[in-house]
């Protein structure tokens, strides 16, 4: 018994150690890329376009069909035939009934595609409609790396937020503690300990607030990731450390266009209406030919199991289509598709204009970025050093509770201040390097 509730304890241990994962920056764009509802649909883009190549590829191949018909007359079909042809009077006529009362034919029937200048052109197209396929995925994930990484980014700023206070309130219920100990030697007013209290439940207001917005922003962060609502999830990274070592991309580097997915699926698209255009070419002045062949046998008589007997039949032929006259349909589809190719020619056009934009614009907000951290670095090193010495100065009675408080306040916002400005500095990052095709 007591080994059956060491298994069970076992098993529980191991059941909520899964029920909460930590994810990396890294790691939770792997699984946003691999899980994502997003992702998965482009993904069934994917085996769709590979399902499309082997249903294209079947139209040159041969078929092969079998069929049965079986035929039982209550009343056998008759004709008029004149009587004089079985020695009967001119302008008299006959009621002859042809055929049997049963009859069963058993078919089977090859049909082959022998030329038809568009099948190749189809092909080609399927697998070019397969590499666009594979390239709108390419685009989904960095849709989702993108959107990812701005939610966990956005998660890590409670983190920080809330460890900043934490040591706040550290400091703070130190100084109160320290203050009281004055007050009870009356060299501290209770005005000191009511200011400092006051600012303790501030802190806490403010954690407790963004406690909440941080469940809300790593929900938030689960549904991008497609990562279960109902388990847990933490993020294992800190801002420092990815402004070091998170990003690769670097504001010198110069744009390769190659390397964004979208380009890629704008270039594939000119090739497919390209093609478009010499399908319907070929398709509106080519000639087409297929050829086929049956087989059947039919068993007929008056009892389809006695006295019937089985008449085979064979045949083999060619068809051969040519194209004349449509009445002009064939050009306007034509026209049509050659609207087509321009427009998406105009499109890529614009797409490169606009990922050179982005380009030219992240460098500058990077590079900005990179400023404003080193400012209010320096910021609140001076406010970290006018807080440490006004500390000094209150615990000496040089200074009042007053001016501590402003300084704390002071303190508060430098650290703030800096907080978003590594934030700003790694979305910057993160909007450099999607925006280089990294």
């Amino acid at each position: 018994m007591k080994l059956f509730h060491l298994l069970i304890f076992a098993l529980t241990m191991s059941f909520s150690g899964f029920s909460q994962q930590r994810f990396s920056l890294e790691q939770a764009i792997k699984y946003g890329q691999s899980n994502s509802p997003s992702i998965q649909l482009a993904q069934i883009g994917v085996t769709d376009a590979d399902q499309q190549i082997i249903e294209n590829r079947a139209l040159g191949l041969p078929t092969i069909s079998a069929s049965a018909n079986y035929q039982h007359f209550l009343q056998l079909p008759a004709q008029l035939v004149p009587a004089e042809f079985f020695g009967g009077q001119p302008g008299e006529f006959l009621k002859l009934a042809f055929g049997t009362k049963n009859n069963f034919t058993a078919a089977a029937q090859l049909q082959t595609l022998v030329f038809d200048a568009s099948y190749f052109t189809a092909l080609k197209a399927s697998r070019e409609y397969r590499t666009f396929a594979t390239q709108r995925l390419d685009v989904a994930k960095q849709d989702v790396k993108k959107n990812v990484t701005l939610a966990y980014l956005a998660t890590l700023i409670y983190d920080e937020s809330v460890n900043i206070l934490n040591s706040n309130s550290e400091n703070l219920e130190q100084m109160l503690f320290e203050t009281k100990e004055l007050y009870k030697e009356g060299f501290a007013e209770q005005l000191d300990i009511d200011r400092l209290t006051l600012t303790s439940k501030q802190l806490k207001t403010q954690k407790d607030d963004l406690m909440r917005q941080k469940q809300i922003s790593v929900n938030n962060l689960k549904f991008l990731m497609g990562f279960p609502i109902e388990q847990d999830l933490d993020v294992m990274d800190n801002l420092e450390n990815l402004v070091n070592n998170g990003f690769v991309a670097e504001a010198n580097e110069t744009l390769q266009l190659e390397n964004r997915a979208e380009y890629q699926m704008l270039k594939t698209s000119i090739v497919l209406q390209e093609l478009n255009i010499i399908a319907q070419k070929q398709q509106g002045y080519y000639p087409s030919l297929s050829g086929f062949a049956n087989y059947q046998q039919s068993l007929q008589g008056e009892n389809l199991f006695n006295d019937s007997q089985w008449i085979p039949s064979a045949i083999v032929g060619l068809q051969l289509n040519v194209p004349i006259f449509d009445g002009f349909a064939r050009e306007a589809k034509i026209e049509r598709a050659k609207l087509d190719l321009e427009e998406v020619v105009r499109q890529r056009d614009q797409v490169v204009e606009s990922i050179r934009l982005e380009v030219v614009n992240t460098k500058i907000k990077y590079q900005n970025a990179v400023q404003k951290v080193t400012n209010t670095r320096e910021n609140l090193e001076l406010a970290e050093r006018i807080y440490n010495t006004t500390q000094i100065k209150y615990k000496e009675g040089l200074a009042s509770s007053f001016e501590l408080n402003q300084t704390e306040n002071g303190l508060f916002m430098e650290q703030s201040n800096y907080i978003q400005a590594l934030f700003g500095l790694l979305m910057a990052k993160a909007e450099l390097e999607i925006a280089l095709g990294k």
